[in-house]
C-alpha cells in the first residue's frame, strides 16, 4: 500500500506535470480556460493515486517538456483532452 500524500504534494505533482505538458494548471484557471472545479477534481484524483512515487520518478527523470501525460496518470484522459483542445504555453 502506498502512503497518501498531502495536498501540497498533490498540487506540486500536478503543477509540475501540467507545466511539462505546456498546460500550467494555475494559469488555465486564472485565465478562465479551465473551471476551478475541474482543477480541484484533478487534485483530488491525484491525491487518491495509488502510485505517487511513480509520478515523482517520471517527473524527475523526464525531459523539460512532454507531449502527453504518462499512461499511468490518473488524470491522463483529461490531460490528453486538454492538450488537444487548449493552447499550450511554450
Amino acid at each position: 500500500m502506498s502512503k497518501s500524500h498531502t495536498t501540497d504534494d498533490t498540487r506540486k505533482l500536478l503543477r509540475d506535470l501540467t507545466e511539462k505538458l505546456g498546460l500550467p494548471l494555475p494559469d488555465l484557471v486564472a485565465n478562465g480556460l479551465l473551471p476551478n472545479q475541474i482543477a480541484t477534481q484533478m487534485e483530488q484524483n491525484c491525491a487518491a493515486c495509488p502510485a505517487p512515487e511513480k509520478c515523482r520518478n517520471f517527473l524527475a527523470a523526464g525531459p523539460e517538456t512532454i507531449e502527453k501525460p504518462p499512461s499511468f496518470c490518473v488524470n491522463a484522459r483529461l490531460l490528453t483532452f486538454l492538450s488537444k483542445t487548449l493552447p499550450r504555453v511554450p
